[in-house]
């Protein structure tokens, strides 16, 4: 085989007569332009020769495509594609073949396959490589899936970068960051739509960087982001202005500070005030030694005394912590539990004060922390009131002109307001409410009977109140769901695989439909009026199709 390789390479590039019909043939069965199907030293006899070895399957000897590819100095991949593509015009010209796709079918089939078991089954690389041999009879190499994850990437990049921002309202973005090995995946997301707006890779985070990616964001959607939901992050704050200074229009953004992220602290404090009172009330007890029921064996009487005095005083605070954040869950939420009212800024900015002042008063260290942290996102704790109060003002302006009657509309809001806090309740998990939430359902379908103006006023207070941001959950929630996703790559070579990686996420993720609830039927980008477009410049919601793998007809 060595001596045979050596006698039939030729110095010239060019093909000779001969071998010129035989290279058109494979170029119209294989549609390559690639450099390698140039290879005037892999002669008809040798490709004949590589044909038979890999047209024997499962029989061939271990290790021969390896030797082959290494005595023709090509690569394994290369070997395979020469045998098959030698096996097909054999079966063609005896006419046993029924295969009618086109080269480019067949490659955009094959990308297809792999690309959806590699972004949306999650797959590694040797199981994809193993499900398209058996599956589809199609031999890829690791390295040429690789090749097609990063061409894939790129030109999901340059989709995302081109999608039509246009038919887009004002949004709300929530942004969290996403550690993964040595690198920040930092996530902008719409809050309402859950379309990801953007999604950058960096060696780190800080205010520049989260600066460079707001205004990057805004430019992309033609500044339509006039709100940011986002955690107590060091670096959220300085990065709105440096975002300002990078653009040339001014950016108002306003800003709304996680509310579980402050309830969750809240409750730990709670939990580490009770830990200590535990701690201190065993220390004490363990001054003193039953004797019999009813005695006890004091030695130091003085300690034993002061000892409860401390746990008595620990007790004390872990009661007042225990209230101040049972009353701030109260105060941040939108319908109060008892009456039904829908809450306004003005009642939850008294109750955050009267909160910050009963912990103030309380001489202890945990509710000092806890009393900081309240008064500085104080202003930034309420924003979602100034955004509910809005929408609330245009539907109760609405109710007016049906009703006539002031009374009969705050009867109206407020019914409608504690069904959708009881059906919201049930739905997190407090299931002993849900007698409470039928019968606030019905009583709804009472005032609706017959009605459908009032019908679809109350849909309408249903929707602003399952609107209203509160939380920077949605990108929470897609950071979560690309986990899943990131996991099966592991690793990557460098930050641009990486980023590849996520820019194919995105485009999946933004143009998957929903299966189940009140988004099913619909895609994030759908929601959010967002229009991709393919190769041919006609809009698409096939992912895969805006990539320009098109699937045949």
């Amino acid at each position: 085989m060595s001596t045979l390789y050596a006698t039939t390479s030729q110095t010239s590039t060019r093909w000779s007569d001969s071998f010129e019909p035989v290279y058109q043939a494979q170029r119209r069965l294989r549609g390559a332009r690639s450099a390698r199907g140039h290879r005037p030293d892999i002669t008809r006899s040798l490709r004949l020769l590589i044909a038979s070895a890999v047209d024997l399957g499962d029989a061939r000897p271990h290790g021969m495509i390896t030797w082959l590819a290494a005595v023709l100095g090509t690569s394994r991949q290369t070997i395979y594609d020469i045998g098959e593509t030698w096996i097909a015009a054999t079966w063609t010209q005896a006419g046993l073949s029924s295969v009618t796709e086109s080269p480019s079918e067949r490659r955009n089939r094959i990308a297809r396959a792999a690309l959806t078991m590699l972004v949306v089954g999650a797959m590694r690389l040797r199981g994809v490589e193993l499900c398209l041999e058996q599956l589809l009879g199609e031999r890829r190499s690791l390295g040429w899936l690789s090749g097609l994850v990063d061409e894939a990437g790129q030109r999901a990049g340059a989709v995302l970068e081109a999608a039509e921002w246009t038919g887009a309202g004002e949004m709300i973005t929530a942004r969290d960051e996403l550690f993964y090995g040595d690198t920040a995946w930092l996530l902008t997301v719409d809050a309402r739509s859950h379309a990801i707006v953007s999604g950058y890779v960096e060696n780190g985070v800080d205010a520049e960087t989260w600066a460079v990616s707001l205004a990057l964001d805004q430019l992309r959607t033609g500044h339509r982001i006039v709100g940011l939901a986002e955690d107590a992050g060091a670096w959220f704050p300085a990065s709105i202005g440096l975002a300002q200074a990078y653009l040339d229009a001014p950016c108002r953004l306003v800003v709304q500070k996680d509310v579980w992220h402050l309830l969750d602290k809240a409750w730990q404090s709670v939990r580490d005030a009770e830990r200590i009172a535990l701690r201190r009330l065993a220390a004490a007890e363990e001054k003193a030694r039953p004797v019999r029921p009813g005695f006890l064996a004091i030695r130091d009487f003085d300690g034993w005394e002061a000892a409860h005095a401390r746990a008595d005083q620990s007790i004390q605070h872990a009661d007042t912590v225990h209230t101040a954040v049972a009353i701030l869950h109260e105060a941040l939420e939108l319908v109060d539990r008892r009456t039904g009212a829908v809450l306004d800024r003005d009642t939850a900015g008294w109750y955050l004060e009267q909160i910050v002042a009963l912990l103030r008063n309380t001489d202890n260290d945990l509710a000092e922390s806890l009393a900081g942290s309240l008064e500085r996102q104080a202003h930034e704790l309420l924003t979602f009131h100034d955004w509910l109060a809005m929408d609330l003002a245009a539907w109760r302006n609405a109710a007016l002109v049906h009703f006539e009657d002031a009374a009969l509309v705050d009867l109206f809001e407020r019914s409608v307001a504690r069904a959708w806090q009881r059906s919201r309740a049930v739905t997190n998990g407090r299931t002993q409410l849900r007698l409470s939430a039928q019968d606030a359902a019905a009583a709804v379908q009472g005032l609706c009977h017959n009605d459908p103006v009032a019908r679809q006023l109350a849909d309408d207070l249903f929707a602003a109140l399952d609107g209203t941001v509160r939380t920077s959950s949605a990108a929470e929630n897609v950071n979560s769901t690309l986990r899943a996703y990131i996991w099966g790559r592991r690793a990557f070579k460098n930050r641009r695989t990486a980023q590849n990686w996520l820019n194919l996420l995105m485009l999946w993720y933004n143009l998957h439909t929903f299966q189940r609830g009140k988004r099913a039927g619909r895609s994030p980008f759908d929601l959010a009026g967002v229009v991709v477009r393919g190769p041919d410049g006609r809009p698409t919601k096939d992912w895969l199709t805006a990539l320009g793998y098109a699937q045949a007809a």
